[in-house]
């Protein structure tokens, strides 16, 4: 399985992710009310897709299963979804 990088990107920014440029990489932390939360994960610049070894270890340093994460960056997974799945587990406290 691969996913396209674009794609990854623009999903994270899209629920809730702010950018950072660090390097040769590219920091995604989740903000929940305007605060930085401990959710973070990172993309190469060099990256066109993620493969299953990356996709591994993202959703795990976003704290979801491998089908959430794939829902995420495919969008059925929303914003507000995310939110509460985080609120729920207490990822955010």
């Amino acid at each position: 399985m691969e996913l396209d990088i674009n794609k990854v990107q623009s999903s994270l920014r899209i629920k809730g992710f702010v950018e950072f440029r660090e390097g040769d990489h590219i920091r995604y932390v989740y903000y929940y009310n305007g605060l930085e939360t401990s959710i973070w994960t990172c993309v190469s610049h060099h990256s066109s897709n993620i493969k299953e070894p990356l996709i591994n270890k993202m959703k795990r340093q976003l704290k979801l299963t491998k089908n959430d994460f794939i829902n995420l960056v495919r969008c059925p997974f929303t914003k507000e979804m995310l939110q509460k799945f985080y609120e729920d587990n207490n990822y955010l406290t």
